[in-house]
């Protein structure tokens, strides 16, 4: 695997750093996840989510399932100075440290940049914050909504006039977790191509404003366009819109232009007459009468199950459309099914099970699930004798003084 013999240490909860550090296990690095004894990641005790129980009858927490594959567990009471002896000792073994707790927090407990670079010249050092590292407010707390609220993505999501939406659960988290990692792999390439081990700092307000780049806020940088809320389904242009079939299911029309495809979306859909209605000649008059054209676009779809329509279009390579998948559609998708992105898993507690894949295939070093994510401590006696070559009379005493 790609990064088989690169050893990440990961002191982080939530979803931003532990995802980011699955990502690296996944392409074959050893992570190993540091707990604190008797608490752990928070995500643990995610039980409830808008009073829906999503605790598995063996207790564990999908969630954390997901965050966290691929990992070796220990607990550390990092308060204690000897269990940051212990985690320096970690350190001076490790390629990466990524760590998602605030810099004041991190630099009390001795795990600043400076201080872990003084052991290791050679590690990667990576952080994440909400807001930035510089700035007025570098220092304050959050999650994924606050981060979300703050970049702007709550007043671009929606229609316009209604109140901020959430967009769904989790994109920021995400999408910091997805730079964290691009980040650490680049750092891991600069060190060997240039000898340059370095700090790597991150935010979820960072990534959610390059997450937006692309349009929204690049229109508005560089021509003062601020873009319109167009979440709405009744859209200008009839041919970049969303429509119920007979079934109740939706298919999605894709064309931001719609000129070049007009004719041969009518032929496809049986409507060859609507090609020359003079209402609906070219891109400008469907703009102007673009209500009256969906709401015929709107009768001809309600006329056919979604399987039909299916079948029909894809006998129209060039017209752009797909189904709208919910999650049961989703994951019986045969894309998504003969793809692999998501796959059958043995887990050693819960049985046969399935498990979200990888998005990138590797055609020689391909990512794996190898590992399941771990019981708290699971591994703290195989990694502190293997790695950190204390003796188990040594881990023992440490475990009585509430150490490990």
């Amino acid at each position: 695997m790609i990064l088989q013999g690169i050893r990440v240490i990961e002191w982080s909860a939530g979803q931003v750093g532990p995802v980011a550090c699955a990502m690296l296990g996944d392409l074959g690095a050893e992570v190993i996840k540091v707990e604190e004894p008797g608490k752990g990641d928070p995500v643990r005790l995610g039980t409830h989510w808008h009073g829906m129980n999503l605790q598995l009858p063996s207790g564990h927490i999908p969630a954390f399932e997901h965050h966290n594959r691929n990992k070796l567990g220990i607990t550390l009471d990092l308060r204690q100075e000897k269990g940051r002896q212990v985690m320096y000792r970690l350190v001076e073994k490790a390629d990466v440290f990524l760590t998602n707790y605030r810099p004041k927090a991190v630099a009390a407990l001795g795990l600043d940049h400076q201080t872990l670079k003084g052991l290791n010249p050679r590690l990667v050092y990576i952080t994440s914050t909400v807001f930035g590292h510089n700035g007025p407010d570098r220092n304050m707390r959050g999650l994924d909504l606050t981060a979300m609220a703050r970049s702007g993505m709550m007043m671009s999501a929606g229609e316009p006039g209604m109140p901020p939406i959430m967009a769904p659960v989790g994109i920021a988290d995400q999408m910091t977790a997805v730079t964290l990692a691009y980040g650490a792999l680049a750092a891991l390439l600069a060190r060997e191509r240039l000898g340059v081990a370095q700090e790597v700092k991150g935010s979820m307000l960072g990534a959610m404003v390059a997450l937006q780049g692309g349009f929204t806020i690049t229109n508005y940088l560089m021509g003062g366009k601020e873009i319109p809320r167009y979440g709405r389904r009744h859209s200008a242009n009839p041919t970049y819109n969303w429509y119920q079939c007979q079934d109740g299911k939706w298919l999605v029309l894709g064309h931001y232009a719609g000129r070049k495809y007009w004719f041969t979306l009518c032929e496809a859909l049986g409507e060859q007459e609507l090609a020359h209605d003079p209402r609906f000649a070219d891109f400008t008059s469907r703009t102007q009468n673009a209500q009256e054209l969906i709401t015929i676009l709107d009768s001809v779809f309600a006329q056919r199950p979604r399987h039909e329509w299916e079948a029909r279009l894809r006998h129209y390579p060039d017209i752009f459309w797909s189904r709208i998948n919910d999650v049961p559609d989703l994951v019986d998708d045969p894309q998504v099914v003969e793809n692999d992105y998501v796959i059958d898993y043995d887990h050693p507690t819960l049985g046969p099970t399935k498990f979200v894949g990888f998005p990138l295939k590797f055609a020689e070093t391909p990512a794996q699930l190898h590992r399941p994510a771990p019981e708290m401590g699971q591994h703290t006696d195989e990694v502190l004798s293997r790695v950190c070559s204390i003796s188990p009379e040594e881990i023992e005493a440490l475990r009585q003084e509430g150490v490990v």
